[in-house]
């Protein structure tokens, strides 16, 4: 609504300055009272609708629903709106008041189009109505105002394909029951057609038709039409036509349009089409590099030809005779230079490189398409600036071509993996300064064998131990040997089964041990990478060469090391179905070593990795450390289009964990303020601009582009994710159930049953896992990421809580209480059994238990059931069924109580109480679904209370009195339990001497005195420990105190939030 205020309709010159005044001032009784003298004075409709427009602005409901009433009233009669600017006052009162988008159409719509009709050779007039249609998406009159404006203006070849493809985007809106649909979308593509082929044979007149196909962005309309209409062979065919395929695109010079169908091809497994096109394009791309080459030459020498170039004539001119020029110069004129700057880049780009290998591979004769393949890339890079790039990608490609050339039958088994070895090292030796070194070569390393594996770590080893090396190189190849090593350890390829202990024989050091996880290696790898960590800052030379070089080998390391740590104090299991939190039944003290660790590396690096800040907010959250994870999560500056993609690594269940949050007044809000104000922003504003400016600037890709990215944004489950979260956070606080945040206009895209989808982007994580089903974000979470799933089942809970809430003002007073009761059950009734179906289908879903926490799992439940009974108990059933959902609902209650405090030693000793903490600020996520379950039953026993009698004089039935009273009971254990978890969270974490007790949980006995620690301590790798060289490293000093005061705070901070929760008995 602020929007469409902030944004009001400038009003026309015969308003007088009166009105013109009155209106900027939002004087909205002056704007009244002068249109009313002014359409009675004119009995021009105008001021009519200025009128309404200003009274749509009052408080009154009557004023506010006028203007909506009076378009009613114009529908109905059919009168017909001529004046655009009579247009923009009635739809500025309608959406302003709260219409969206399925009302549109109706209402503003058929309205529009009428005006276009009345001034068809207004091109203002017609685009302004267009565009309003197509912000509010009624493709239905969008595409009838596209029509006429295609009709009226027949020389603006911009309008023809404006109107092409909002005829097809009216038929895709459509049902596929709709006999419309079939139509507008075969007009839409013989349209398209129609412009692509009188291209072609106007292609030699020097000059094209007004609709035919010019520019590359109708070129891509053409193709992403016809890649949505065509299927399988018949779309092969089609990218494959020799009359117009990848080739061709490039002879117009429209690289984007060869590239997508070169990508298409790909993706169909049309290999020999696709090898057999883009060797054409790279035989074209190698003779455009040799003439350009000649023509630089020949401008920059006045001195005879080289040797070189004198044995490269031949080449030179096979390849003028390819492009039919007859000199050099030519390459520079008209369409040709268009031509030569398209391929040049194609044959250039890594992608293609990378499908060309591959469809090489896929030819009968693999082994000589791979070999003449590998001869383009060389030939392309000698030409190339002799940037790194391009030798890396020549290099890379090379690597590639070793591992896709196939083992000639009776060849040695192992020349060929010596010889991948060999190439690895190869390509190690030169790249290994690259930052991208390692995710470059995590595809090869997947291929090997474990006799490969081991002969691979053995040469980094040596090579990265040689002393005549410089130390830069020895620590960048022993970190990446280390990560090589951690890779191979979580790969399923490198155990074998064991028949003597019937486990798993570990394939790197032949240890018994669980698949992916072996403690041996594990053990092997975090003592090396802090040993590596530690040494290597004792040089200040190499550190200043690793800033140089902008590389961060001591980051790598930690982050393998801290992983290493995690996963051997058992944080790496599954979320199960029976604890509160992945920390639950984890080493504490590995725990707080990782986390210690990764603190230390992020204060110590020159620039701050994302990998690194993003493991360390995981982890601080993990911990119940919400507000510090909140400080490093801001220094990341997420927001705006990231948020819908990055967002949910930090707000994900946040609402759940430290409700305190939203009690935040600063430049940023609550967590959720962000997300709701760009989603605000982008759906309603940003989206609908961009997509004019696109269709102003005839660019048809990014009209599509938009419209996807609008549809992504309102089926998001960061949307849904926002939503919730605020809900929760915020009534946790103020202790109301909010109504507004369903009403808006955002939520109301969120439409029951429609698909959601996960964007979550995992890319910040660093990719260190062989087993992609097995990201190292799954076992870093509080839990599951975001599913449509949960989605949904959040959603319907909300909107259960919102309708069970809801309580008529205090001012309401039916003059029949008893029939306005039936009218709400009327109401409640349909709307409880449908949440109650609805949550029954997604909690029975296939894999749902892998979606959830165990908080989750029982809320919802829960909801569920309460739903169910609703029903229920308002429409009186005979049988027992009322009884058997409230035992349900009571034992869901129980076991959330009960699991939550099970882990807790209800001593009332200091440090046992401190030791507590640890797990207590662990389970924060389960005591805030508690309190969502607790507050729900609250809910819906005191709808009943309102609901069941409407005349308070008559009792309540037995039966509802022991169902009330079972679930008050329910939830009054569940509110005290949390009361109690509250007020023992606080006085624990504001206890002293946490700087010791810290200290101890991460280092043992080297801290409280048991165990020495001597000067001569961990000096050799041999005679040290992970826990005495972590201890030297980052166990002493002030750096630790500062990351314990901070960790300290950060926990005061959620326990001063849990204290100000509103528990509602």
């Amino acid at each position: 609504m602020n929007d469409y205020q902030a944004h009001r309709p400038v009003l026309r010159d015969d308003c007088g300055l009166q009105i013109q005044g009155a209106w900027q001032q939002g004087q909205w009784p002056v704007v009244i009272n002068h249109a009313k003298a002014k359409a009675k004075a004119t009995k021009d409709p105008y001021f009519e609708a200025l009128e309404l427009a200003a009274r749509s602005q009052l408080d009154s409901p009557i004023d506010r629903q006028a203007a909506c009433q009076a378009v009613d009233k114009i529908i109905n009669d059919k009168i017909v709106v001529k004046d655009a600017a009579t247009a923009d006052l009635y739809e500025w009162a309608l959406v302003s008041n709260g219409m969206d988008c399925d009302q549109y159409p109706k209402y503003i719509g058929a309205m529009r189009v009428n005006v276009v009709k009345s001034n068809p050779k207004l091109k203002d007039v017609a685009k302004t109505s267009f565009f309003s249609c197509i912000a509010n998406e009624d493709w239905e009159h969008a595409q009838q105002i596209a029509a006429i404006m295609d009709k009226s203006f027949t020389a603006e070849r911009s309008f023809h394909f404006r109107n092409v493809l909002t005829t097809y985007l009216y038929a895709n809106s459509l049902d596929d029951t709709d006999v419309k649909k079939a139509m507008f979308r075969t007009l839409a593509l013989r349209q398209i057609e129609k412009a692509k082929s009188s291209r072609h044979q106007d292609s030699n007149s020097g000059s094209l038709p007004t609709r035919t196909i010019a520019t590359q962005d109708e070129m891509l309309l053409w193709l992403d039409m016809t890649l949505k209409e065509k299927k399988g062979h018949e779309l092969v065919k089609c990218l494959a036509d020799p009359k117009y395929n990848a080739l061709d695109a490039l002879k117009d010079g429209f690289e984007t349009v060869c590239s997508t169908m070169m990508n298409h091809l790909k993706s169909l497994g049309a290999w020999d089409e696709f090898y057999s096109i883009c060797k054409a394009i790279f035989e074209n791309g190698v003779a455009f590099l040799l003439v350009e080459e000649q023509e630089k030459k020949a401008k920059q020498e006045a001195h005879p030809k080289e040797k070189s170039l004198e044995q490269k004539a031949a080449e030179l001119v096979a390849a003028m005779n390819r492009l039919n020029i007859t000199s050099t110069e030519d390459l520079f004129k008209n369409k040709l230079a268009a031509e030569s700057i398209a391929t040049r880049t194609v044959v250039k780009d890594w992608k293609m490189w990378e499908s060309f290998i591959m469809a090489a591979s896929k030819q009968p004769n693999a082994k000589q398409a791979l070999k003449e393949v590998e001869g383009f890339f060389i030939t392309i890079t000698d030409f190339g600036p002799r940037h790194a790039i391009y030798r890396t990608q020549l290099d890379m490609a090379r690597l590639i071509i070793l591992f896709e050339t196939p083992i000639e039958s009776g060849s040695d088994d192992s020349l060929a993996s010596g010889a991948r070895v060999e190439g690895l090292m190869a390509y190690i030796h030169s790249h290994y300064r690259d930052m991208s070194c390692f995710d470059n070569l995590k595809r090869f390393f997947a291929l090997l064998s474990i006799g490969e594996a081991k002969l691979l770590l053995e040469r980094l080893g040596t090579n990265g131990s040689q002393s005549e090396e410089s130390q830069f190189q020895n620590i960048m190849l022993l970190t990446l040997r280390l990560r090589l090593r951690y890779f191979f350890t979580t790969s399923s390829k490198c155990y074998t089964s064991s028949s003597i202990y019937r486990g798993a024989s570990c394939g790197i050091c032949d240890s018994d041990s669980v698949p992916e996880r072996c403690e041996t290696c594990l053990k092997d790898i975090s003592k090396a990478c802090i040993w590596t960590w530690k040494t290597g800052f004792k040089h200040e030379a190499l550190q200043k060469q690793i800033e140089s070089e902008g590389v961060s080998p001591n980051t790598d390391l930690t982050i393998i090391g801290s992983v290493c740590l995690l996963k051997l104090a058992g944080v790496d299991g599954l979320w199960g179905r029976n604890a509160n939190s992945p920390l639950l039944w984890a080493d504490r003290k590995r725990v707080m070593q990782a986390l210690l660790w990764m603190d230390a590396q992020h204060h110590l690096q020159p620039f701050k990795r994302q990998d690194l800040s993003v493991l360390l907010v995981k982890l601080y959250i993990l911990i119940g450390a919400a507000s510090h994870a909140k400080t490093l999560w801001d220094c990341l500056e997420v927001k705006n289009v990231t948020l819908n993609c990055l967002g949910p690594l930090f707000t994900d269940r946040l609402g759940t964990m430290a409700p305190g949050l939203w009690a935040s007044s600063g430049r940023n809000g609550t967590p959720t303020s962000l997300y709701l104000h760009y989603y605000r922003s982008a759906i309603d504003r940003n989206i609908p601009n961009s997509l004019r400016l696109s269709f102003d600037n005839g660019s048809y890709a990014s009209v599509l582009g938009n419209l996807i990215t609008k549809t992504k944004h309102k089926q998001s489950c960061t949307l849904v994710m926002a939503l919730v979260d605020h809900c929760r956070g915020t009534r946790s606080l103020n202790g109301e159930v909010s109504h507004e945040t369903w009403q808006d206009k955002l939520s109301q895209h969120v439409k029951p049953g429609m698909r959601l989808y996960d964007t979550t982007d995992y890319g910040p994580f660093p990719n260190i896992e062989a087993n992609p089903d097995r990201p190292i974000q799954d076992f870093l979470g509080v839990g599951p990421g975001l599913s449509e799933e949960r989605a949904h089942l959040s959603l319907l809970s909300e909107r259960f809580l919102s309708l069970v809430a809801y309580k008529e003002t205090k001012d309401y007073k039916p003059t029949n209480a008893a029939l306005a009761k039936d009218r709400d059950r009327s109401i409640v009734i349909p709307a409880c059994q449908d949440v109650a179906e609805s949550m029954n289908e997604l909690m029975n879903g296939r894999g749902i238990q892998d979606k959830l926490t165990l908080p989750e799992v029982e809320y919802y439940s829960l909801v569920q059931g309460l739903a169910s009974y609703i029903g229920l108990s308002l429409s009186d059933p005979k049988d027992g069924a009322r009884d058997r959902v409230v035992e349900f609902i009571r034992s869901q209650l129980v076991s959330q109580t009960t699991r939550l405090m099970e882990r807790r030693k209800l001593a009332h000793e200091a440090e046992a109480s401190r030791n507590d903490v640890f797990h207590d600020l662990a389970a924060l996520h389960a005591n805030g679904m508690l309190r969502e379950s607790a507050l729900v039953t609250v809910q819906v026993t005191r709808y009943l209370e309102r609901t069941r009698n409407p005349d308070t004089k008559s009792p309540m039935p037995s039966w509802m009195n022991i169902h009330l009273k079972t679930l008050k009971t329910a939830s009054a254990t569940a509110n005290s339990s949390m009361k109690e978890y509250i007020r023992r969270l606080n006085t624990t974490v504001t206890m002293t001497g946490w700087l010791d007790r810290i200290s101890e949980w991460a280092f043992g006995d080297l801290v409280n005195g048991t165990r020495a620690v001597s000067d001569d301590a961990g000096e050799t790798f041999e005679n040290s420990d992970t826990d005495m060289l972590l201890y030297k490293a980052i166990g002493q000093g002030p750096d630790l105190e500062n990351t314990i005061g901070q960790i300290v705070d950060s926990w005061q901070d959620v326990a001063r939030g849990w204290s100000n929760v509103k528990i509602i008995d």
